[in-house]
């Protein structure tokens, strides 16, 4: 690799901030549920992104190998990588990782950052780790007039990852900015940099790193030469997150295992939207055979793909997937619309498939080895499937709603030793029903993310007022009224005028009958009782969430919760004015049960069926509110009163598309308050 004045010089310290978008974007939000990967899984969705990563990645591993500061190799090489300078002998524009990345952080388009979300995790968990630097003022520059682009007493935000140079005189040498020609020096501010030094690829200079979203106030702007212009900044809190943390204080591992990846971050990502395009663009699908339609999908924010195989018909993948001697994982969220289907949901070869047979998972390897799973999946419902190989174990697992339901090891596959494969890969060959989220990985995913992704309908961290949902499904929310305060973890809303709300829409399975369904968060009661959540769609209310005026007890309101259609009401504990965990849940078999503190408070086996059982408008999605509901579905009742508003503080919502055990929610009670 030859020797080039870009390697020799921190680019860094002249790039990537003089082109930021005018407009405000949204922040940078979602990267935090992948898992932790080696730096070369974590770049896997990059290769066809940056060219020559493999290289540059083994140069980062090898000058990693004894990591300082207590990061692990992958993080300490993830930074190194960042800070390499990409060899442009005859190429003015190198393609380093860091341009690439730092102009993607630039886009409106937030999806165009999700095949970042892996090294993005791994690279920001590694910075976050290091030792914040001290305040201090430091410098950086290019050599054009920016100035009219920052007014004093203006506030301006730096989406891209910036570096900075401790030293001025290091900036205003020849190499970088030199001391003749039009310049803009930025004499900046900080708080919270991170000095790279220990990882860098320029181990020889004091390069601070500050994270996408910084946001300062333009304090002076100053002309002391014809060509020279200075602008100080100040880094200040931004109102808002624009960045989301790599990693919470406290893990939810005792729940539900380990933060986990959205369905989405992977290999190769159909949400069906209309279309049967991948989104990552590498794997696009076209329709074969016979028609298809879409409809309603299992998020109700979309839509999913509808094979009738009224004629023979399935989605062709021209480009295959390079798993040769590879892990892999397939999910999907599938619908049945008639019994003992017979059909694949995935096929990678004549080989490798995997779908359905009378009903029952299956997977296929070549014709005499086989996987069957045990289970009979129903018709006209919403269901999670997963087929996953494991190479290194030569195990393969399926699984329904995150629940193992067949297994098989010592397998070793035919392609995986004797051939590539070239045919196209094909998604619903001869599948009758519909499919969603179809997703594929070049992972075996664990079982925990399996049970994440699977079950996780929705959660809520509710941090700086932010309603976005960080589970698998992108449900978020919508708010107005509510403040920010000091939560369980982290921060949490509060809800303290009649006014204050915060919505969700899209839960499509709350409106299928006899579905388990579980909600957990942390509650603060501050006196004002009423309903603080409720779960409803136009016409029909499923579940009230509240706390009596009579004897401030907790409570959980079912409208038209038995056969012939009478509510019930569980009643609960006394709320204290204290951080209190709450959650409901239901199930056909276990009913209607309200806890708090980790403890069964009050259950129902009158509780037969739900509102969602009776018909009519009741399966249209439902959207979860907190704080005062105004929708136009009847939900009085339960000694909770429409003329009263709750008041207090909720953090932490989680929404479950299962029914979660007692053992699970006293283990998160546990945790949190230990």
């Amino acid at each position: 690799m030859g020797t080039s004045l870009f390697e020799r010089i921190n680019q860094r310290y002249l790039e990537g901030f003089h082109n930021e978008p005018k407009q405000s974007l949204q922040p940078i939000w979602g990267y935090a549920s992948v898992p932790l990967l080696s730096l070369e899984e974590a770049c896997e969705p990059l290769l066809t992104i940056i060219p020559r990563l493999p290289c540059y990645i083994w140069i980062a591993k090898r000058n990693s190998t004894e990591p300082a500061e207590g990061l692990t190799q992958d993080e300490s090489a993830a930074i190194h990588l960042y800070t390499m300078e990409w060899d442009a002998s005859d190429n003015s524009n190198p393609d380093s990782l860091y341009s690439h990345l730092n102009n993607t952080l630039k886009m409106v388009d937030r999806t165009k950052l999700r095949p970042w979300f892996r090294y993005l995790k791994l690279f920001l968990t590694g910075l976050v780790k290091l030792p914040i630097a001290p305040r201090q003022t430091v410098w950086r520059g290019v050599r054009k007039d920016c100035s009219a682009d920052y007014s004093p007493g203006t506030e301006v935000t730096w989406w891209a990852f910036s570096s900075y140079t401790t030293s001025l005189s290091v900036l205003e040498s020849d190499i970088y900015l030199g001391n003749i020609g039009t310049r803009t020096l930025f004499s900046i501010e900080t708080f919270n940099g991170r000095t790279v030094r220990a990882h860098s690829h320029f181990s020889n200079e004091d390069e601070i790193l500050l994270l996408p979203g910084t946001f300062f106030e333009v304090k002076s702007r100053l002309n002391p030469a014809p060509d020279l212009h200075i602008i100080h900044l100040c880094q200040k809190r931004p109102p808002y997150d624009l960045l989301e943390p790599p990693f919470k204080a406290i893990p939810i591992a005792g729940l539900i295992g380990s933060p986990t990846p959205p369905v989405s971050v992977s290999e190769a990502f159909y949400s069906f939207d209309g279309n049967t395009l991948d989104l990552y663009s590498k794997h696009n699908g076209r329709t074969m055979g016979g028609s298809v339609h879409f409809r309603q999908d299992y998020v109700a924010t979309g839509q999913a793909i509808v094979l009738n195989q009224s004629n023979t018909t399935w989605i062709e993948i021209s480009n295959n997937f390079n798993i040769i001697e590879s892990n892999v994982t397939v999910e999907a969220f599938i619908m049945l619309l008639k019994p003992r289907v017979d059909g694949n949901i995935f096929q990678f070869s004549s080989d490798f498939q995997m779908g359905l047979r009378n009903d029952i998972l299956f997977m296929s390897f070549d014709p005499n080895v086989n996987v069957s799973g045990k289970s009979v999946i129903s018709t006209d419902d919403w269901h999670h499937v997963a087929f996953v190989y494991d190479a290194s174990k030569k195990l393969a697992t399926m699984y329904i709603d995150g629940i193992a339901d067949g297994s098989k090891s010592n397998i070793t596959p035919r392609f995986s030793t004797n051939r590539n494969l070239s045919a196209p890969a094909m998604i619903g060959h001869g599948f009758y029903g519909a499919i969603d989220h179809l997703s594929i990985s070049v992972t075996a995913k664990r079982n925990d993310i399996i049970l994440w992704d699977a079950s996780v309908a929705a959660y809520y961290p509710m941090d700086r007022l932010q309603p976005n949902d960080q589970g698998p499904n992108g449900l978020n929310g919508t708010s107005a009224g509510i403040s920010s305060t000091k939560g369980m973890l982290n921060e949490a809303f509060t809800f303290n005028n009649s006014d204050a709300y915060f919505e969700a829409f899209g839960f499509t399975w709350l409106g299928m009958p006899r579905r388990s369904f579980s909600l957990a968060f942390w509650i603060r009661y501050e006196g004002s009782p009423g309903a603080f959540l409720t779960v409803a769609n136009p016409s029909t209310c499923l579940l009230v969430l509240g706390i009596r005026s009579d004897d401030h007890k907790l409570v959980a309101y079912l409208p038209n919760a038995t056969r012939s259609r009478s509510s019930v009401t569980v009643v609960g504990a006394v709320m204290p004015q204290v951080w209190v965990h709450v959650a409901f849940t239901w199930s056909l078999e276990n009913r209607a049960i309200l806890y708090s503190s980790g403890f069964i408070q009050g259950e129902s086996p009158d509780a037969v069926v739900l509102s969602n059982y009776q018909g009519d408008n009741s399966s249209y999605p439902y959207t979860i509110t907190l704080g005062t509901y105004s929708g136009s579905a009847d939900c009085i009742g339960g000694g909770l009163y429409p003329s009263e508003h709750f008041m207090g503080t909720l953090d932490e919502l989680y929404v479950f598309a299962r029914e979660l055990s007692h053992a699970e929610i006293k283990l998160r009670v546990g945790a949190m308050n230990s």
